[in-house]
């Protein structure tokens, strides 16, 4: 199991399981539900969610033996596209995920990836300031969602 040092706290990085589903609907939808239900046409949907679950794209991190957070992660020829990086409320603002999302970004680029893309909601300050301080660039911007494609380049 990979850790990660920060400060104060060690993060253990695992892959995730088919019994993580609970853990990590609750905490996609209590972040990003009331922003995906504003912002597109499809209303969230706990059926679709369970259908297109894929244990194997989602890395889960855990403190003191507890999961707290995760990354969704789907790899294609240049570019891995974040589905998503969740973190349990008490581990936000800790600077965290600005470790997490180096270590990736450092780990995708031993894979030969060239690029870290996702989209992120317009109104969504948190993540914005997040993949800001990062290097990430907002490319395009999404009407229809209200959100931006952004890109981090790798190499």
């Amino acid at each position: 199991m990979e850790k990660l040092r920060l400060e104060d706290i060690e993060i253990e990085l695992r892959p995730c399981v088919k019994a993580d589903i609970g853990f990590v609907y609750e905490l996609m939808y209590n972040g990003l539900g009331s922003l995906f239900n504003l912002h597109t046409q499809e209303k969230w949907s706990r059926f679709k969610f369970k259908k297109t679950f894929n244990p194997s794209k989602i890395t889960i991190f855990e403190h003191d033996e507890m999961p707290i957070g995760f990354i969704h992660l789907n790899r294609f020829q240049e570019e891995v596209y974040c589905g998503g990086l969740h973190l349990s409320e008490d581990y936000q603002n800790r600077g965290l995920g600005k470790a997490i999302l180096s270590y990736f970004f450092s780990q995708c680029l031993k894979e030969g990836y060239k690029y870290l893309t996702g989209k992120v909601f317009k109104n969504n300050r948190k993540s914005i300031s997040l993949i800001n301080r990062v290097g990430f660039t907002l490319e395009k911007e999404m009407p229809e969602e209200n959100s931006y494609f952004v890109r981090r380049t790798l190499a």
